[in-house]
Order: structure tokens, then C-alpha cells, then sequence
């Protein structure tokens, strides 16, 4: 196996050889091109939609990635395996697809950020007491929901 001198202090490292998985099996492209475009299309735009909702509570970020996936999976090998295969996302959408389930860090740090956005909107952003209920309502329930999703 080749190996790369570091230039900082000699010492030689072996590069780092990651393989990918090839899934595109999985993708269905049985449909008219200008049906996949939009597809891709609509895939991309659910992609920023969740990467913008990683930095805006008011969006939330799962759904819309595991949007795209689905939207991929029905219309580009290409984009499909990017998204399964990235580094950060891949493998949490691979789990959710095997197991129905989320790591429990990732599921006590979502309950934290869950409970931490809507207390603070509900504290500091709205003066109607109707809304303060909806979003404590919603609040509440999508705990309940994390709460039952199978934990590994």
C-alpha cells in the first residue's frame, strides 16, 4: 500500500481508503425523463430545505432529507448514492431504513433541541396564548413520538 510522507515532520502515513456502498439497485428509473428531472429537482430543493432547518428552528431537518432520499431513490443512481453514502447523513438514513430506529445521542440531543426551540419561541417569540398552547402541543407530542422510536 503506497504511503504519503507528511510534509510537516516525515512521518509516513497510509492513506485512508474509504469504500463506498454501491445502492444503486435500489433506484427506481422507470419513469419518463422529464419526470425524474423534477424528481431531482424536487429532491434538491427538500435537501436545502433541511440543510437550511439544521440552522433555523423553524425547519425541521429530518424529514426533509429523508424527502430526498425518497425523491433520489425514484430518480437519479447518481444522487441517491451521494446521499446515502455521505459522511455525516448516509449513515442515519441507512439506519432508519434497516432498523426503524435513531442512536440514543442523537435522540436525546433532538428531545434537547426540540424542547429548547419550542420553549424559547413560546417564551420570547409569541404573545398570543392560543399559539403558546399549539406549540407547546406540538412540542410535547413530538417528544412522545421520539420517545417511541426504537433506540440503538
Amino acid at each position: 500500500m503506497p504511503t504519503l510522507l507528511n510534509k510537516f515532520n516525515g512521518k509516513q502515513h497510509k492513506p485512508k481508503i474509504t469504500t463506498k456502498e454501491d445502492f444503486s439497485h435500489e433506484v427506481k428509473k422507470d419513469r419518463p425523463f422529464f419526470i425524474r428531472v423534477t424528481l431531482v429537482l424536487l429532491g434538491s430543493i427538500s435537501l436545502t430545505l433541511g440543510i437550511i432547518g439544521i440552522f433555523l428552528p423553524i425547519l425541521p431537518t429530518t424529514p426533509f432529507i429523508l424527502f430526498a432520499t425518497f425523491l433520489y431513490s425514484k430518480s437519479s443512481h447518481r444522487f441517491y448514492n451521494w446521499i446515502m453514502s455521505h459522511g455525516i447523513v448516509g449513515k442515519y438514513i441507512r439506519q432508519w431504513r434497516n432498523n426503524r430506529s435513531i442512536p440514543f445521542k442523537i435522540k436525546i440531543l433532538a428531545m434537547f433541541l426540540v424542547l429548547l426551540t419550542i420553549s424559547t419561541s413560546i417564551l420570547f417569540v409569541t404573545t398570543y396564548l392560543v399559539i403558546k398552547i399549539l406549540l407547546a402541543i406540538i412540542g410535547i407530542s413530538v417528544i412522545i413520538f421520539l420517545t417511541r422510536i426504537k433506540t440503538t
